[in-house]
């Protein structure tokens, strides 16, 4: 039987024809899905007009259904809505464009009642429906006729009346379609719809807004931009995103001005484009302040390493002895642990641990299990003891009989390092450790039960 590698298309052509047709009939007749496919595929052969009036019909269903698909069900509901998208965009758009786009748009209008019908907490429904306003587009790309000006109208009217984000990026999309010729005429319509709407902020005029803001942005006009931001009154929010255009118009001086201005809570956005403009306008030393006050911030490694990159060689070495000073007192015991590990200090690392112990929480697991791991491989045992004692103590202490397995995984590790103590640090060994833990703990017989039959499994 030939492999999988080995089952190609142009090995299955050469079957010819008939044996493939009666190979699909026999699998259609063992599987109803395989059918549908086939009859869908038929249908857009010898009928585009049919398979688009049929797929219509099952979107108009699905959004006046009174049927609601709970948590449990949406899966389900998400495959009827991935069999319609893949029909539009396998069985119909190959062969007609605009039955494809007038199909596809009728989802997108229609996607805010059908999403309705259905608990999608787990979000696998949007994920069907995002993709629409893409699938839209490539219809439209692959017309040989079409209307700016209708064209133009369909976008304002889905982008002003979509209450769920699936024509979010739109504009985008059909950039290549418009052209300056339809994104002006686009921009006549919100213009135009913004003069009749009232002053105060509405959710209809910040959705007109929005499309002024991609179309701006499909212009390449960051000053429309920054007007389209007016109508929203979204500066403040949007004072990042309006220097990020400013930046790649090389208006440096303005840009940073705008982030002056920005008081949302994208610290690091703001630092990192702020950083850039610093550079560009050539105020070198006020960059390298900004990188090391963000490294001083958050210990992060990208500061640190884009800092170094950029000071002069031979003062590297006196600014990695202030780093690793200021990681010895850093409010945040977990940011200095994870650098002194990127670093590969793990003497640091072992020193850090033993004098800041009462601040560790073991409910950290995620950051403490990766270190505790490089402490044992690096031969600091000692180190990695307190770290997985620590896990272990936090899951006891409150009792969480569900994460005992954890629990027993971290009090083995623990004995495993303690096998190997090399005497750096003066920590009680597993068995006075062990002792006083049944003193304290000895009556959670489940932990103790689980971890005897992981010691027994160790010892085999």
């Amino acid at each position: 039987m030939p492999s999988k590698k080995e089952m190609t298309v142009s090995r299955l052509i050469s079957l010819g024809s008939t044996k493939l047709a009666e190979i699909l009939l026999e699998l259609s007749n063992a599987d109803s899905n395989i059918e549908k496919r086939l009859e869908r595929v038929l249908l857009s052969v010898s009928s585009p007009k049919k398979l688009a009036a049929s797929l219509k019909k099952q979107i108009i269903s699905l959004a006046k259904s009174k049927r609601f698909y709970d948590y449990y069900q949406s899966d389900k509901y998400a495959d009827k809505l991935k069999t319609i998208r893949a029909s539009i965009v396998s069985d119909l758009l190959p062969f007609d464009p605009y039955l494809s786009a007038e199909v596809t748009e009728e989802f997108l209008r229609n996607s805010g009642a059908i999403i309705e019908k259905a608990d999608d907490s787990s979000g696998i429904c949007q994920m069907v429906l995002y993709p629409l306003a893409e699938d839209l587009a490539l219809s439209y790309q692959k017309m040989t006729k079409i209307n700016l000006g209708e064209i133009a109208k369909m976008i304002f009217d889905l982008s002003v009346n979509d209450q769920y984000g699936f024509t979010k990026d739109l504009v985008k999309y059909f950039d290549s379609v418009l052209g300056v010729a339809g994104l002006n005429k686009l921009e006549e319509l919100v213009k135009s719809e913004l003069q009749n709407e009232p002053l105060k902020l509405t959710s209809r005029k910040s959705s007109l807004a929005s499309l002024l803001k991609d179309i701006a942005d499909g212009l390449g006009d960051v000053d429309k931009y920054i007007k389209a931001c007016e109508f929203d009154n979204s500066f403040s929010y949007r004072a990042i995103e309006i220097a990020k255009r400013l930046l790649d118009s090389n208006r440096n001086q303005e840009a940073l001005e705008w982030l002056e201005k920005d008081n949302s809570h994208n610290v690091t956005e703001r630092a990192n484009h702020k950083i850039i403009a610093l550079t560009k306008l050539d105020r070198i030393k006020d960059a390298q302040d900004l990188r090391w006050k963000m490294f001083n911030i958050f210990l992060s490694e990208i500061y640190y390493v884009d800092f170094l990159d950029n000071e002069k060689a031979e003062n590297r070495e006196s600014y990695k002895k202030k780093a690793i000073e200021l990681v010895k007192n850093h409010a945040n015991i977990y940011a200095a642990l994870d650098f002194l590990m990127w670093l590969n200090e793990e003497k640091l690392l072992r020193e850090l641990i033993s004098n800041r112990l009462n601040e560790i929480d073991g409910s950290n697991y995620r950051n403490l299990r990766k270190i505790a791991q490089f402490l044992f491989s690096a031969a600091e045992p000692e180190a990695a003891t307190l770290l997985y004692r620590a896990m272990l103590l936090s899951i006891l202490e409150k009792g969480a009989s569900k994460y005992y397995p954890y629990a027993v995984a971290d009090y083995i590790k623990a004995k495993q390092c303690s096998d190997k103590f090399l005497g750096k640090l003066n920590i009680p060994n597993h068995e006075e450790f062990n002792r006083k833990l049944l003193e304290k703990h000895g009556k959670k017989s489940s932990f103790w039960n689980l971890a005897m039959e992981a010691e027994r499994k160790n010892k085999l």
